[in-house]
């Protein structure tokens, strides 16, 4: 059975429905039998809170603060409305998702630092001829 990082997951899939939002009952069901159970639930269900937001639902105006724990009651209400990856928690997922730097801008900065070199050869050179 192949491991899973169940927060990339779900920040993975909500940075794939970003424009229309996910709820945290879709986030579970998407985790299928990677989904947090027991005691835990609770506070992967904080996190989720942490991560993902809305304005149109009226608990989590509390949740503006990562140090607010909601609790049970707070999250049964907030489960099922659809909520949107927050910004930094987009730039989470990027920078643990990328792979630092891409071959194709990798090839960019060895030509540019070649260009350069032989450009300043050039110049010394034509500068000594002179």
């Amino acid at each position: 059975m192949k491991k899973t990082n169940i927060y990339l997951e779900v920040l993975k899939f909500g940075a794939e429905n970003m424009s229309m939002g996910i709820s945290y009952n879709e986030a579970l069901k998407h985790l299928g039998y990677n989904a947090p159970k027991g005691d835990f639930e609770l506070y992967f269900n904080n996190w989720f809170y942490d991560n993902f937001h809305s304005e149109c639902v009226p608990v989590l105006k509390k949740k503006q603060n990562e140090s607010v724990i909601l609790t049970r009651d707070d999250l049964n209400e907030a489960n099922g409305h659809k909520v949107f990856l927050t910004s930094s928690a987009y730039f989470k997922y990027m920078s643990y998702t990328s792979d630092g730097v891409s071959k194709g801008t990798l090839v960019g900065i060895i030509l540019a630092s070649v260009s350069l070199v032989i450009s300043l050869a050039t110049y010394l050179f034509i500068l000594i001829r002179l």
